[in-house]
């Protein structure tokens, strides 16, 4: 009689979990309608039937709970808020990145596994000003203060040729970024050279131009540091030592970012920038 009591108990002890479970995942689907975990995704301390691990969406079991968070449905949405490396060894980037052709047919990007590189290539005629920006660029969208070295290549010969790294604002399209180029127009003394390191930044629908250094190299090394609303932007000629080469305020931006590599040609001559490495670090 006791064990059936026992056995009894135990059905209706099983039976209460499931209803509460059942009601639970019916309570954070209501509260989470846009979450792709899988089914469920509860907050930033724990998932439900799915995780996001670095704000990409898996199946599984989560590996820690700190690693879970809640992304919206829109691919767009998945916030990158873990530091990564990549030096495209393995012939592939991370799926966070996203890819913006600009609105051209001429853009687009490879990996080069052999010479573990990722070529991004823009056609003739495109730009990133204050009322046009085709510019072919790859993304990713985090929340999070950072800083980015990016190390690439990239050889321009005729004026307006510009590749580098940045952040925009979804919200409002504005951006800020640094790149090196080939601009006669930015020659302000006897000293200045077409080649150089440039910081711009598009705001109020008018482009500011910032400090800019000469810079003959082919292999160039750029650092981006967010903090808040402030943006610091660094270079170096070997990747160790670093200059300050401005900082520009991005006050009033949405707290989502977009982080971008870019390149463009204004000539009638496609252009190319091979990137070979680049290193995220949350703040």
């Amino acid at each position: 009689m006791r064990k059936i009591i026992i056995i009894i108990g135990a059905v209706i002890l099983v039976g209460l979990v499931i209803v509460g479970g059942i009601y639970l995942g019916d309570k954070l689907k209501q509260e989470n309608q846009f979450a792709v975990c899988g089914e469920v995704c509860t907050d930033d301390a724990g998932c439900g039937s799915g995780f996001c691990f670095e704000g990409i969406c898996r199946n599984g079991e989560c590996p820690n709970q700190e690693d879970c968070q809640c992304i919206a449905e829109d691919v767009d949405k998945r916030l990158v808020r873990k530091s990564f490396f990549e030096n495209f060894y393995d012939g592939e980037i991370d799926d966070f990145w996203k890819w913006d052709d600009g609105g051209g047919e001429g853009g687009s990007f490879e990996i080069d596994e052999v010479y573990e590189e990722l070529i991004l290539t823009a056609e003739g005629q495109t730009s990133q000003w204050s009322a046009l920006d085709n510019v072919p660029k790859i993304y990713f969208l985090t929340d999070r203060d950072f800083v980015m070295d990016v190390e690439y290549e990239f050889d321009p010969r005729v004026d307006f040729q510009h590749a580098g790294i940045g952040i925009i604002d979804p919200e409002s399209g504005e951006w800020v970024r640094v790149s090196r180029s080939y601009d006669t127009h930015s020659l302000e003394s006897p000293d200045d050279q077409p080649n150089s390191i440039y910081v711009m930044q598009k705001k109020d629908d008018q482009i500011l131009k910032f400090n800019h250094e000469n810079y003959r190299d082919v292999r160039v090394y750029v650092r981006m540091k967010k903090i808040d609303d402030e943006v610091v932007f660094e270079y170096s000629d070997d990747g160790k030592q670093w200059q300050v080469l401005d900082q520009v305020s991005v006050d009033g931006w949405s707290e989502e970012v977009k982080v971008y590599l870019f390149v463009y040609s204004t000539d009638i001559n496609g252009i190319a920038a091979r990137f070979l490495q680049w290193q995220f670090d949350v703040l």
